[in-house]
C-alpha cells in the first residue's frame, strides 16, 4: 500500500514544484503530511492477496 500511496504523493509534489505556486519547503511538508494521512486512511482497506476486495477506495 505504501508504494502506491507514495507514487501518488510524489506525482502531486512534483506537479506542485513544476507549477512553482509554493516554495519547496511547503511542498515537501505537504507531501509528508499527505503521505501520513493517506496511509492512516487506507490502513485495513488494502488487501494485496485479494485485489478485488476493498475496491471502494480505488
Amino acid at each position: 500500500m505504501k508504494r502506491e500511496v507514495r507514487a501518488g504523493v510524489d506525482f502531486l509534489v512534483e506537479l506542485l514544484k513544476a507549477r512553482g505556486k509554493a516554495d519547496e519547503h511547503k511542498v515537501e511538508c505537504f507531501g509528508k503530511k499527505l503521505m501520513a494521512i493517506l496511509c492512516r486512511r487506507y490502513t485495513n482497506h488494502w488487501y494485496p492477496a485479494n485485489p478485488s476486495r476493498g475496491q471502494a477506495f480505488r
